[in-house]
């Protein structure tokens, strides 16, 4: 199971530990559409999933490399724009051809799209944000369980 988002530093990396302490962590793995690589989770959402009774300390942004996508037997996206991201890669055919699963992480909840918390102060908004995450994402580890 893959999850991308922009940046891999707020919302891929708080799937990717709750996915991964369903399904086991040699089955999920996050990624970023954007080159960035090699930073921390955002200090607020690991400060967040610490409180939810997970760790992001051990966390590190990975840019999206094709290798991930022929990996992946489903991809999970935040937003549209995640997903025409995806759409862009030159692996993507491929993808396409071997019929992977690929779905908004949000519909497994019912929402179409979970918005970015990366310009969000902390407060009750980060905080809803987060919690759809969380949310969404043991959704989705029983649904694919």
């Amino acid at each position: 199971m893959l999850v991308v988002c922009k940046g891999n530093v707020c919302r891929s990396p708080l799937a990717e530990v709750v996915l991964a302490d369903v399904l086991g962590p040699c089955r999920v793995r996050s990624r970023a559409l954007t080159p960035s690589a090699g930073g921390p989770a955002a200090l607020k959402v690991r400060e967040y999933a610490a409180r939810v009774g997970y760790s992001l300390e051990d966390h590190r942004a990975c840019p999206l490399l094709d290798e991930d996508l022929a990996w992946a037997d489903v991809i999970l996206y935040m937003s549209e724009a995640n997903l025409r991201g995806l759409e862009l890669r030159d692996a993507w055919p491929a993808v396409v051809s071997r019929a992977v699963r690929v779905r908004s992480l949000g519909s497994y909840i019912g929402i179409d799209r979970i918005a970015d918390p990366g310009f969000l102060p902390r407060g009750p908004r980060l905080e809803a944000v987060l919690g759809i995450v969380v949310q969404a994402s043991l959704a989705a580890a029983r649904s694919l369980a």
